[in-house]
């Protein structure tokens, strides 16, 4: 059974439809987002994967509706709830941000304001989203700020384990280490309760303790407010421990779409198969890990037919010259091949 829409299950929260994101450059079209398809069911942990350049982050913003110039949205859906972001106005987009779907960025050092402190930052959201009244001040008095506020900023930022929070609260973005700034930005996420949490690379910046502790953090928010969460990730292990299903993304489209047992048990597409076998393994001998050859290509001359053809160690005639269809392989297994004609 070919198709090119997600497939339906359980109480979706997000059904994104044919989602198309270009940008328009001065030497080409860059197609970054090429005809997306895939759902989130609400409370589960879905990974979205795939190397650098693939087009993760371009999905993400496209979905919070953040996709600036030269970029723009050329169609398709993203149905929130049932209702399409894409046709929402900036207004009431700016209300659905931080309040029903927030982000985790990936480079806490560019996402803060450096002259704010971070306890100011994340006061910020509940303010964009809440009426909050200031504590009546007399003109010779400082402003006092509203205790109800700083004590939920407080609460919040115990919550995902930054020590002291009224001090650290105080501090500018320069003034903490990237470990702690992970968790600020994880913190103004939060906040505002969101019904969906988009998590991009949320371990990068920070050294390996920092990151078991953030992907726990994670897991057991996930667990305990049955949130829906959308991981942007290049570490499948990570997929492995945290997500229910893996979305893998290459060259602006999802070419596999399945829950993560049968995925990891048996992988469909050959790129998925060339990601798994690239990542080390206690038996793996030293000097003989498997790479997949070449590199992403560039989205302005993406390769006719099948655009990962160029690295496909099974690819054939019709890979060079259709583009594959979306294929229904057991229950609920989506891959993008033409092996599977």
């Amino acid at each position: 059974m070919a198709g090119h829409k997600a497939m339906s299950r359980g109480n979706i929260l997000l059904q994104v439809e044919d989602l198309s994101t270009y940008f328009h450059t001065a030497e080409g079209v860059v197609k970054a987002v090429d005809g997306v398809s895939f759902s989130l069911e609400a409370g589960e942990m879905t990974g979205l994967v795939g190397e650098s350049g693939c087009g993760k982050t371009a999905t993400a913003l496209s979905i919070m509706r953040l996709i600036e110039s030269p970029g723009r949205i050329e169609g398709g859906k993203v149905l929130f709830k049932g209702e399409d972001l894409l046709a929402k106005s900036p207004a009431e987009m700016r209300h659905i941000r931080g309040k029903e779907i927030a982000m985790i960025w990936q480079d806490p050092f560019a996402a803060l304001n450096p002259v704010q402190t971070v306890g100011e930052q994340i006061a910020e959201v509940v303010k964009a989203h809440e009426p909050v009244q200031v504590d009546g001040w007399l003109p010779w008095q400082r402003r006092r700020r509203n205790t109800a506020l700083w004590q939920r900023v407080y609460q919040v930022m115990e919550a995902v384990h930054i020590p002291n929070p009224p001090v650290v609260a105080t501090a500018y973005p320069h003034q903490l280490s990237g470990g702690l700034l992970q968790r600020v930005l994880i913190a103004m996420a939060l906040i505002g309760e969101p019904t969906l949490l988009i998590a991009d690379e949320p371990t990068t910046a920070v050294d390996a303790t920092i990151q078991v502790q953030i992907l726990q953090f994670l897991k057991q928010l996930q667990a305990e407010r049955r949130m829906t969460i959308l991981l942007i990730t290049h570490n499948l292990g990570i997929v492995a421990r945290l997500c229910r299903r893996v979305l893998v993304m290459y060259a602006g489209k999802i070419v596999e779409d399945a829950d993560v047992y049968s995925f990891f048990r048996q992988p469909l597409h050959p790129y998925s198969r060339g990601l798994l076998q690239s990542i080390p393994r206690r038996e793996t001998k030293r000097g003989t890990l498997p790479t997949i050859p070449g590199s992403v290509p560039n989205l302005i001359h993406v390769p006719a037919g099948c655009a990962f053809h160029p690295r496909c160690p099974e690819a054939f005639a019709p890979c060079t010259a259709e583009e594959p269809k979306t294929y229904a392989v057991g229950e609920g297994h989506l891959v993008k091949c033409h092996l599977f004609a």
